[in-house]
């Protein structure tokens, strides 16, 4: 990693009352010396005491002025990054931004990469990458929840829970590779004493896959998609969802001609609603595309609302969005329920043990009974939502996921009592995938994906 200075600008772009213009690496104190000028007439330090807060004037090198600011000093190793840092606190306007930060360039500061403050607090080990992943949940959480759960793993609770799983794995490394020593089979050995250790293990992974599920729903949401025949009510649907005019409402068939998003959150959880394109048969050119889209929606969304007109019965249609839609969890919208008065024994027939929610678009009737069907269908469906510590990214999954594909072939290979090398080879490769979730084992190109992710001031 290059040992040089950055900069970048930590608050968002634009008019505001502050910015603050962050710098970190080897040159922090000296280039703060060269720009910044003590206010009220104090004479400038030689020796800057850590984390204190000056005021004064960032100035040019013939001593023009560009912004009146306070600058705060924090030393090595007690930073962000573990390197010398400085913040100026200065005007929130373009210009004063943007002369701060030219200044800065010309006295051989460079303009920082997103995610590098972070990437350098990873590399230096004030961090470890579990806890980088989780700032920028916290940058994003929409909800008090989701950050409720960012900040737990930022403290280091799914950290704690992969170095827990890692020193058992040693241990049990440790055993196989202590009777490598004596024999290259499990004669001298308790199998079952192995078969147990490698079974709590993989019992605490599953759990960690369960909790970190539920984790990463409260911090990137669930989508649901909203899905039926052309004028059913979908985008009604949809606008009483967001409570906003988001989508277009007409009586004309096939009015959505792509899908309209928006977010909502019930009960502390994000629900991105994405309502499609009418789905009906023969549908030509612009509107094909539409129904195309629909149906590769209803393949992405963790959840399904299937909006069917009550006034009037079943159709061969209908009866193929149902089918398509139960191999998701999924939730039965009978809308128009208002002008509904002969069907109600009808569909309570037809849709028997499924979860169905008799509303009204036009006046709100049984909006609260969604609310309380999408809950309960997240929690008998996709996952049930018990106050996680801890949330999973994909990346984590996935090297968690192949850790326990990996213990599970091990269970067979003990049971079996093959020999000890392959054994341990085995286990070191599932501390091999425990380490890429720390960060312990990392390519470049993972790191640079990671980071990426950020915003160029943190």
């Amino acid at each position: 990693m290059e040992k040089d200075t950055i900069c970048a600008l930590s608050t968002p772009y634009g008019v505001s009352g502050i910015g603050i213009i962050r710098i970190s690496g080897p040159d922090t104190l000296s280039v703060i010396n060269k720009i910044f000028k003590p206010g009220r007439k104090r004479k400038l330090e030689k020796i800057w005491k850590t984390h204190t807060v000056r005021y004064g004037y960032i100035v040019e090198e013939k001593g023009k002025v560009i912004d009146e600011v306070l600058v705060t000093i924090m030393k090595s190793p007690l930073s962000y990054t573990r390197e010398d840092m400085a913040e100026i606190g200065c005007h929130g306007g373009l210009a004063a931004i943007k002369a701060v930060l030219s200044l800065c360039i010309r006295n051989g500061v460079r303009l920082a990469q997103p995610g590098e403050f972070t990437k350098r607090a990873f590399l230096n080990g004030r961090i470890d990458l579990t806890q980088a992943e989780s700032i920028v949940e916290i940058i994003n959480s929409k909800t008090e929840k989701s950050l409720e759960v960012s900040v737990k793993q930022l403290t280091g609770s799914l950290s704690r829970k992969i170095a827990v799983l890692r020193n058992q794995l040693i241990n049990i490394m440790a055993l196989v590779n202590y009777e490598i020593d004596f024999s290259e089979d499990f004669e001298n050995i308790s199998v079952s004493n192995i078969a147990e250790k490698i079974d709590t293990v993989i019992n605490e992974i599953k759990g960690i896959l369960g909790e970190g599920q539920s984790g990463r729903v409260l911090t990137e949401g669930v989508k649901i998609a909203i899905v039926g025949k052309p004028n059913v009510g979908k985008s009604s649907l949809l606008n009483l969802l967001v409570e906003e005019d988001r989508a277009i409402v007409s009586d004309i068939p096939g009015t959505t001609r792509d899908f309209v998003e928006g977010t909502i959150c019930i009960n502390g959880i994000p629900f991105t609603i994405v309502d499609t394109a009418g789905i009906r048969n023969h549908a030509v050119g612009i509107e094909k595309i539409g129904v195309e889209r629909a149906v590769k929606w209803m393949e992405k969304a963790e959840m399904i609302i299937v909006v069917l007109d009550s006034s009037s019965e079943l159709d061969f249609l209908d009866c193929q969005i149902l089918s398509r839609a139960k191999s998701k969890p999924h939730i039965i919208v009978l809308n128009k329920w208002d002008l509904n008065d002969k069907n109600e024994k009808y569909f309570d027939e037809i849709f028997m043990g499924e979860t169905i929610v008799k509303m009204s678009c036009l006046t709100g009737e049984g909006l609260k009974q969604l609310h309380a069907a999408i809950i309960e269908k997240l929690n008998n469906g996709v996952c049930e939502i018990n106050n996680p510590e801890f949330f999973l990214s994909i990346r984590q999954q996935s090297c968690l996921e192949k850790t326990l594909n990996i213990l599970e072939e091990i269970q067979t290979l003990v049971k079996k009592k093959t020999s000890c090398d392959i054994t341990a080879e085995m286990i070191r490769f599932s501390i091999v995938h425990l380490d890429e979730i720390s960060g312990r084992n990392i390519s470049e190109e993972t790191l640079e994906e990671i980071f990426s992710r950020f915003c160029v001031g943190k």
